[in-house]
């Protein structure tokens, strides 16, 4: 596992998000979100990972914007692109 990542193991595949901000307390994680029903379970194993060993998540914020969808849907479609995770480390 790279440092600057937090990766968990799902079957045959890996799921990580990049840490962007590493703090004394808090750290960011960012988690790429589309397509979203395809990526939202593996959110959910990342939630799990980060509680488990890095800390309390505290909030996700999400990236809206345009999606992968847009491309069939116009740009006036938008979407969840992302999601920053913060979490406290432990």
């Amino acid at each position: 596992m790279r440092r600057d990542y937090i990766s968990v193991q799902v079957g045959d595949r890996t799921v990580s998000a990049r840490i962007v901000y590493c703090g004394e307390n808090i750290c960011i994680a960012y988690f790429e979100l589309d397509p979203f029903d395809e990526r939202i379970v593996e959110l959910g194993i990342l939630l799990d990972e980060i509680e488990r060993g890095y800390g309390k998540v505290l909030t996700l914020i999400p990236n809206i914007g345009l999606t992968s969808t847009s491309i069939f849907l116009g740009t006036s479609f938008q979407g969840v692109k992302g999601v920053a995770i913060v979490f406290r480390k432990k």
